[in-house]
C-alpha cells in the first residue's frame, strides 16, 4: 500500500509500532471528516464543506510525503557513512563485528549509531550473526539499506571476501550519492523556477480578491463563487504537489 510504504518511510510507523497503513487511513479519514464537519457547524455549504476536508487530507499527505523524503534522503547518507567506516575498519581486522564496534567510536551519526548499538548487543548476548542482522535489516524500509544488509548476510553465509564487498559497496553508493547530488545542483535553476510560480500564485490571488471590485464580489459574496475558489485550492494543491514531486523539490 503507497499510504503503508509513506509512513513506513516517514518513520511514522517505527515511532508508533501500533500504527499500519490501514490505521493510517482511518485515521486521516476522520480528521478529514472531522474537518468537514467543523466547516459545516462554521456555516459553510455542502461543497464547502468537502473543500475543506479535503484539503486538510492532501495536507496532511505532503506533510508526510515530505516526511519520507527527509528521512530516505538521511538514510542513504548514513548507511554511506557506515559502509565507509565498516571498509576502513575491515581493512585493519576482517571481522564485521569487531567494524561494526570500531564505527561506534568513530563519529557514526544518528540515528543509525542506536540501530548499530542494538545489532552489536543483540550479537555480544548471543543471538546469531545472521538473526541479528535479520532485525537490523528491519529498521529502516529504504532499499539501498535493505539490499545492503541482505547482501552482508548472503556474504557471510557464503563466506564470500567482506573487505572486497564492502569496498565495492562503498564505491556503488559514493557513486549514487554523487548522481544525486549532481541531479540536485543541475536542476536547481528548473526547481527555483517552480517554486517561484507555485508561490507567486497565492499572492496574485490574494492580490485579486483584497483589491475590490467585481472579481471580489464574484468569489467572496455569493456562495457559488465561495465554492469555485475553494475548489480552485485543491486543485492549486493537487497541482503544486504533482510539479514538486516531478521535479524532485521534495528530496
Amino acid at each position: 500500500m503507497r499510504l503503508d510504504g509513506l509512513a513506513r518511510r516517514a518513520g511514522l510507523i517505527r515511532s508508533l509500532p501500533w500504527l499500519d497503513g490501514g490505521r493510517v487511513l482511518r485515521i486521516g479519514a476522520v480528521l478529514s471528516f472531522a474537518a468537514g464537519a467543523v466547516a459545516l457547524r462554521a456555516g459553510a455549504g455542502a461543497v464547502e464543506a468537502v473543500a475543506c476536508a479535503g484539503g486538510f487530507a492532501l495536507g496532511a499527505y505532503l506533510v508526510l510525503d515530505t516526511a519520507a523524503g527527509i528521512q530516505g534522503e538521511r538514510t542513504r547518507r548514513r548507511l554511506l557513512e557506515l559502509v565507509g567506516l565498516l571498509n576502513r575498519w575491515c581493512a585493519v581486522r576482517e571481522d564485521l563485528l569487531f567494524a561494526f564496534e570500531k564505527s561506534l567510536e568513530t563519529g557514526l551519526g544518528e540515528p543509525m549509531r542506536g540501530h548499530v548499538r542494538d545489532l552489536v548487543t543483540r550479537i555480544r548476548g548471543g543471538m546469531g550473526v545472521e538473526a541479528a542482522l535479520e532485525r537490523f535489516g528491519e529498521v529502516s524500509d529504504h532499499p539501498q539499506f535493505k539490499d545492503f544488509v541482505t547482501s552482508v548476510r548472503f556474504n557471510l553465509r557464503c563466506r564470500g571476501d567482506l573487505a572486497r564487498f564492502l569496498e565495492g559497496t562503498e564505491t556503488q553508493l559514493g557513486r549514487i550519492e554523487e548522481e544525486y547530488n549532481r541531479r540536485r545542483i543541475s536542476t536547481a535553476r528548473d526547481r527555483a523556477v517552480v517554486l517561484g510560480v507555485i508561490a507567486a500564485v497565492p499572492f496574485a490571488a490574494l492580490a485579486m480578491l483584497s483589491g475590490g471590485g467585481s472579481a471580489q464580489e464574484l468569489f467572496l459574496g455569493t456562495p457559488l463563487g465561495r465554492s469555485v475558489l475553494e475548489i480552485g485550492c485543491l486543485v492549486y494543491l493537487a497541482g503544486a504537489y504533482l510539479l514538486l514531486s516531478a521535479s524532485g523539490v521534495r528530496g
